[in-house]
């Protein structure tokens, strides 16, 4: 056996090896995060309603006493539940014994036949009292147009974009699922599973070990020894 050095190939392999490794560690950084985050919402989910506060983890669960503010109505765009095309309704929630409002967002509303279509929203039922959920928003992708009473869409549901005139908490309160006024929804803790992310590290590695095992092929060559 003997080495053949091959430079094209060294330089493609080591430069795939590298990337493959990388994103095989990257993706176990994922899968920590994750379980973190599964681990620390159970962990929340499982403890007692809290009063609203600004600093409140994602998951914390929360109890508001106040009233609607039944003026105020926004829908938030480009939300899809089971396939279905639709909006997110978000109303704004006057906390008692607070200068602070919050944006309550009740769950999924499908469009009407087209933007112009206004959708059909369940009125909203007389409630002083709201268990629900922190949620932080992250920041839209595009701006959109400002909300207003005959066309109340947005493209974000962050509070000081929404609340920019009026003091708020800075986080959407997701309401609990068994309140009267609660609609549709799908809000998992993650959308990829940790377990998903360990399987694509396991992947990038292998893929990893294939570049070495096909680096070694083609550059070991077996000694032809001649006979006189």
């Amino acid at each position: 056996m003997h080495f053949v050095f091959n430079w094209p190939l060294t330089v493609f392999s080591v430069g795939f090896l590298t990337i493959f490794v990388y994103l095989g560690f990257w993706q176990l950084s994922r899968y920590e995060e994750k379980q973190v985050l599964v681990e620390n919402q159970q962990v929340l989910t499982s403890s007692s309603w809290q009063a609203p506060e600004d600093e409140l983890a994602t998951g914390t669960p929360v109890q508001l006493r106040g009233h609607y503010d039944t003026e105020s109505l926004f829908l938030l765009d480009n939300r899809v539940l089971k396939g279905v095309v639709g909006f997110e309704v978000l109303n704004v929630f006057l906390v008692e014994s607070s200068s602070k409002s919050v944006i309550i967002n009740r769950g999924f509303v499908p469009m009407g036949r087209d933007r112009e279509d206004k959708p059909k929203i369940p009125i909203l039922v007389e409630s002083n009292m709201l268990h629900g959920h922190v949620y932080h928003p992250s920041a839209p992708l595009l701006a959109g147009y400002p909300a207003t009473a005959a066309t109340p869409i947005v493209q974000t549901q962050q509070p000081q974009v929404l609340m920019a005139k009026q003091p708020a908490y800075p986080w959407v309160f997701r309401l609990s699922e068994t309140d009267p006024n609660a609609l549709p929804r799908n809000w998992p803790i993650t959308t990829i599973l940790p377990e998903k992310h360990q399987a694509y590290a396991i992947q990038w590695f292998l893929m990893a070990a294939a570049i070495v095992i096909a680096y070694s092929c083609f550059c070991i060559r077996r000694r032809v020894v001649s006979s006189v």
